[in-house]
């Protein structure tokens, strides 16, 4: 009777991490979102794609250094903060920010959680927005790099492999 009791104790107690580990959000596929930049004159057009299925609301933050774990939010680095939302399924958001210095190198850092808060995306600012509660997330893509009225440098996502970086070392059974 002991050893009955004493194993279904311990298996309900190694059962509530599993569920508590399912009630945080995760990182999501970074298809679900989109952003993307244009600049102009003193300004930099944001526009985040919802291709998740349900509703989200997101945060982008402009910086003089991309953001990570060597890096963080400082008055020094920031330059501006803004909120978009909610971002329907199959729908896109769109904001300018303006008074910005044309020639200045921006890199814009985001986060974007669903209306559940059961998937996150976003590059590595995901842990320094104020939209996000739990975590640590896993960036689903790298900061945009913006030079203010002159050009954009997308930020790619995160894992996806491209070019000869993606072959594989070592032998090739031959």
């Amino acid at each position: 009777m002991y050893t009955t009791t004493t194993r279904a104790v311990l298996a309900a107690a190694a059962a509530i991490p599993l569920c508590l580990a399912v009630a945080a959000p995760a990182s999501a596929a970074p298809g679900d979102v989109t952003y993307s930049a244009t600049t102009n004159g003193n300004t930099i057009t944001s526009t985040f794609t919802n291709n998740s299925d349900q509703p989200m609301f997101c945060e982008y933050g402009g910086y003089y250094e991309p953001l990570g774990a060597d890096t963080p939010v400082t008055e020094a680095n920031f330059v501006f903060r803004e909120e978009i939302g909610p971002i329907l399924p199959g729908q896109s958001g769109t904001e300018i920010v303006g008074d910005l210095t044309v020639g200045e190198e921006i890199f814009v850092e985001w986060a974007c959680i669903a209306e559940d808060r059961s998937e996150v995306w976003g590059t590595p600012a995901i842990e320094n927005v104020d939209i996000l509660e739990g975590g640590p997330y896993d960036p689903t893509f790298r900061a945009t790099r913006v030079i203010v009225g002159v050009s954009v440098v997308p930020g790619s996502p995160i894992g996806v492999c491209t070019g000869s970086a993606c072959l594989p070392t070592g032998s090739f059974g031959f």
